[in-house]
């Protein structure tokens, strides 16, 4: 049985919709949901850890509008790029 351990919402591109990223344990996996519409998320990505995540952050680093997803694990930073379709890489 999966558990889910922390969330971090933001938009992922400039839509104007809210984004979903939850961290999965103990999967080891954080997955994203791309907001579709007002209330609806689409299909999740998956992204495989192979540490447990203990927080997420979703910043535009690189300032191109794009939110980047920073898993945080308890030895890495592990850095997802976002893409212009609102999911990642």
């Amino acid at each position: 049985e999966h558990s889910t351990s922390e969330k971090a919402y933001a938009a992922g591109v400039d839509d104007g919709l809210l984004d979903a990223v939850v961290s999965v344990s103990p999967a080891r996996e954080v997955v994203a949901f791309r907001g579709i519409r007002p209330g609806r998320l689409g299909t999740p990505t998956v992204l495989p850890l192979d540490v447990g995540v203990r927080g997420l952050a979703a910043p535009d680093i690189d300032g191109n509008g794009t939110k980047e997803l920073i898993a945080v694990s308890s030895t890495a930073l592990h850095l997802s790029k976002g893409d212009a379709a609102g999911g990642y890489e």
